[in-house]
């Protein structure tokens, strides 16, 4: 009686929340669609909550108004692709990332070129997506998180169709989570651009997180002409009592008055990712705050004085989950003590190692016990790799299988691996789970799947696999007998960024 209800629509808020909880699965929510009008009216929005999907695009096509299919029609060659939807699909979006969404119209006119149905392909890709983010605004589409991607020399949004996106935005008052990366060429467009944007930030009433990726924070244009914003706009504006995440990425900090940080009253997280100018001026206002500092994670980009580093630590220990830098930045012994009071680490990322320093570093994967879940560690070398450098990555990886944790979430290893030590290394971590594991091996050469097999794949200890060397079918149906998954290395890498933004 209760099944029949549920799909009969005599219980919409129960099934309501059966089908968010599908929100992600959009194989699933495809197929509730198809069960009724009920269940459709509940589906089809959370499937069209991000445009990026270049399906997606001839359907918004659809929705033009007379003028722009007739604007359309000189380039297209396609019966009645223009027929009434059932509903009005803009209407739905939540989410957008300007950069994703480029992408996938590039991807639908690619399609339609292979099969011919482009007519004049003479700037196509500007005019469809003209049309569409004009079609998105006339709808007054109502997002909860935006993501502004766009290098302006080289979008295919015209400067003037941007201008009224960041114009209708600003009359958005309930986004969520804004992210904002720009690079911009020209001075009138910069001063535009900014002003807009602070506008759009001082306006919302409900923005919860931050992001900005290569932007100056300072009273004076960059050396490398990106955008830059006092970064005083956050208190004098509504995010006071709202904003608990904010991620710098790539950003440059010279000259910041970061003090301003202090006034919001619910930050909950900072996240520094590869930023530079971490100076002496920003280290000093972030010792002076009277409120806890924060900070959840530091990727770093360049070095920081190992005095200031010291300070910033100190003062964001107990809050610290996520950290990374190059092993060549720094001395043997610099770091360690510095780092070790760090007891809450989450994600740990190593790159560019450095002979002197690499053992008492590794020491850190050790000292952070259970609580360190996603490891990664990259051997680079912009020069020649030495035959000493093929011993040192042997040696690391004979170390790790002495220290690693127990269990691990994501364990990446980028280095020049020999088919003996890699057996000895999965022998002895026989008994650690790792559910997600990358293997790169950067002297291309040799076989590591029959050793996969015999100490991972009969073990059942991890559910996901990538691996950089040749794999037959009969290796996947193999591996997918024990539950082992084989997966692209470059889908499943972990990006601090990335991880960042899905975990906090």
């Amino acid at each position: 009686m209760t099944c029949s209800k549920l799909f009969s629509g005599y219980l919409p808020e129960l099934t309501d929340e059966i089908i968010q909880y599908f929100r992600n699965d959009y194989k699933t929510l495809h197929s509730c669609a198809l069960v009724n009008r009920f269940w459709s009216r509940l589906s089809i929005p959370l499937l069209w909550e991000d445009p990026s999907d270049f399906r997606f695009i001839e359907t918004y096509l659809r929705r033009l108004n007379e003028d722009d299919k007739n604007k359309l029609n000189n380039y297209w060659n396609k019966n009645n692709p223009y027929s009434n939807t059932l509903f009005n699909y803009p209407s739905f979006i939540k989410y957008l990332n300007t950069k994703k969404f480029i992408d996938s119209i590039n991807s639908f006119i690619n399609e339609e070129k292979f099969s011919n149905r482009i007519k004049n392909s003479d700037n196509i890709e500007r005019i469809i997506c003209d049309l569409i983010f004009k079609l998105f605004i006339e709808n007054e589409v109502n997002l909860h998180t935006f993501e502004l991607e766009v290098i302006i020399d080289d979008s295919l949004v015209s400067f003037e169709l941007l201008l009224e996106c960041l114009k209708f935005t600003c009359n958005m008052k309930n986004l969520e989570s804004f992210y904002f990366q720009m690079a911009i060429m020209d001075y009138d467009e910069y001063y535009k651009i900014k002003e807009f944007l602070m506008e759009i930030i001082k306006s919302q009433q409900n923005l919860k997180n931050t992001s900005f990726e290569n932007v100056s924070f300072n009273d004076f244009l960059s050396l490398e002409n990106n955008m830059n914003l006092p970064i005083s706009l956050f208190t004098s504006s509504n995010c006071l009592n709202t904003l608990n995440k904010i991620v710098f990425f790539d950003t440059d900090f010279r000259n910041v008055e970061f003090k301003a940080i202090e006034s919001l009253n619910v930050l909950e997280s900072i996240h520094i990712l590869y930023c530079i100018n971490l100076n002496s001026n920003f280290i000093q206002q972030i010792m002076s705050f009277t409120k806890p500092f924060k900070l959840k994670s530091l990727f770093m980009k360049t070095k920081i004085q190992i005095r200031l580093l010291e300070s910033l630590l100190q003062k964001s220990c107990d809050y610290l989950e996520n950290i990374g830098f190059e092993l060549s930045m720094y001395k043997s012994g610099q770091l360690e003590p510095i780092i070790n009071q760090c007891t809450k680490i989450r994600y740990f990322e190593l790159r560019r190692i450095n002979n002197q320093i690499t053992f008492p570093t590794l020491n850190l994967i050790k000292s952070f016990g259970n609580s360190l879940n996603y490891l990664s560690i990259e051997f680079r070398r912009h020069s020649h790799v030495s035959s000493d450098d093929i011993r040192l990555s042997s040696n690391i990886f004979l170390k790790l299988g002495e220290i690693l944790p127990p269990k691990l979430e994501y364990l990446s290893l980028s280095l020049m691996i020999n088919a003996r030590d890699f057996n000895t290394f999965l022998f002895k971590t026989r008994n650690i789970i790792i559910k997600k594991l990358l293997i790169e091996n950067l002297m291309k050469e040799g076989d590591l799947i029959p050793y996969i097999k015999e100490h991972v794949m009969k073990e059942k200890r991890v559910k996901y696999l990538a691996i950089d060397e040749s794999v037959t079918e009969n290796d996947i149906k193999e591996f997918e007998s024990y539950n082992i998954k084989f997966v692209n290395f470059d889908d499943f890498y972990i990006r601090a960024y990335e991880f960042v933004n899905e975990m906090y």
